[in-house]
């Protein structure tokens, strides 16, 4: 009876096997990326008429991965056709997954790979080869599994998965975490490296800097930069100067310079730099040896010259020049938010009598001249590229 019954066990496992066709089983051992054994295939690995044979494999892993089978067929008999599908599950119960894009092999040269596109932790792979031809025949000659944990992306663009538990840090650290070294995070070519916060309002973070989801960087401390920095939105300083003078440089004494008639609707500019994100409220210019009578406009106006602020707002009056040979102060009709660039002030006035102090050394190497205008009506200017003496008001921003 005991012999009746294990020859039956063999039967019923052998019908088991020769139905599932398995032909192959194999084993990636945990921590490791291929086969602990390599296939050997003979003339019993082959694919008759419409037969389907398997391939199992174990992948016990403790991280998500990307895995690439190899393959290659010959042709035994008449013309083949095969369908190569790979297929991996999570444990012996879940549904199985296809992976990659099937082959469909008729020749050698349709030898080749099936890629995983997502990293997945899969604990079973299956290989089914599917022969579709009631007459042929081919032999499996090679087949190999290889695969990489998550952080391996072969397309051209991809994301990198660090998986973890419901709750945690994430804690990404060189092998050789001592003070020799550097773990080096870059984007090469034309590509970006893009740092952010899927939810929240911190994108990165450390002991000592921060940078937030906007953009906002804080507690950096000392930093050194080897290349060319364009600040397109400025520079801010925690506590904001807003006095700013122009190139025309301060004056040391109310004669500094030279007495400039004023020339009724001309408009007297001269660049001025502001090397931090402010807001400016206003404009002082030094007035020369006549003040009062006349009525004066003071402009800022951006690197291409068009006015982004004035002491005068539209169909509104003129502040009066003010008191001779002393600062004028002469608000805008509106604070602005410069910034930090290249600007240039102008001020203008509706007639002849008053007077305004302008540099005058020939050969200074800023930018000042004076432009045509009609007292009362808006006007960009045209910056130049050379000095003019006499034209360049001693002014600052407040």
């Amino acid at each position: 009876m005991k012999k009746l019954i294990i020859l039956l066990s063999f039967i019923l496992v052998a019908s088991i096997a020769m139905a599932t066709n398995v032909i192959k089983t194999g084993v990636i051992k945990t921590g490791t990326t291929a086969l602990s054994r390599d296939f050997t295939f003979t003339a019993a690995d082959t694919l008759d008429a419409n037969d389907t044979i398997t391939i199992m494999i174990t992948n016990n892993q403790r991280y998500l991965q990307h895995v690439t089978f190899t393959t290659a067929l010959v042709q035994v008999t008449v013309t083949p056709s095969v369908v190569i599908t790979a297929y991996g599950r999570v444990t012996e119960t879940s549904a199985w997954v296809a992976i990659g894009s099937a082959i469909t092999w008729t020749s050698t040269s349709n030898n080749g790979s099936i890629t995983s596109v997502t990293p997945a932790n899969y604990n079973d792979y299956k290989i089914e080869f599917v022969a579709s031809s009631a007459s042929q025949k081919s032999k499996i000659t090679v087949f190999e599994a290889k695969t990489a944990n998550c952080y391996d992306i072969p397309a051209n663009s991809g994301t990198l998965t660090v998986s973890r538990a419901d709750a945690g840090t994430v804690t990404i650290q060189t092998a050789d975490d001592n003070d020799n070294a550097a773990a080096v995070y870059r984007a090469g070519g034309t590509g970006a490296l893009t740092l952010g916060a899927a939810t929240g309002t911190t994108a990165i973070t450390s002991s000592d800097w921060a940078i937030s989801a906007t953009g906002i960087q804080t507690g950096m401390g000392a930093a050194t930069f080897d290349g060319v920095i364009t600040a397109t939105g400025g520079i801010a300083l925690t506590t904001q100067p807003s006095c700013y003078w122009a190139a025309s440089g301060q004056p040391v004494a109310v004669a500094t310079g030279t007495d400039v008639a004023c020339a009724n609707g001309a408009r007297f500019w001269v660049s001025i730099n502001i090397p931090y994100n402010s807001t400016i409220t206003g404009l002082s210019y030094l007035v020369g040896s006549v003040g009062g009578t006349d009525s004066v406009v003071i402009q800022l106006c951006n690197s291409a010259g068009a006015q982004v602020a004035t002491t005068r707002a539209v169909g509104g009056a003129a502040a009066l020049v003010g008191t001779a040979a002393q600062m004028q102060s002469v608000a805008l009709t509106t604070p602005y938010a410069a910034v930090a660039g290249r600007y240039y002030a102008v001020v203008q006035f509706n007639g002849t009598t008053a007077k305004f102090r302008a540099a005058l050394i020939p050969g200074s190497k800023f930018v000042a001249n004076t432009a045509a205008g009609t007292w009362g009506t808006k006007a960009d200017i045209t910056p130049g590229t050379t000095f003019v003496a006499d034209k360049a008001p001693f002014i600052c921003t407040y």
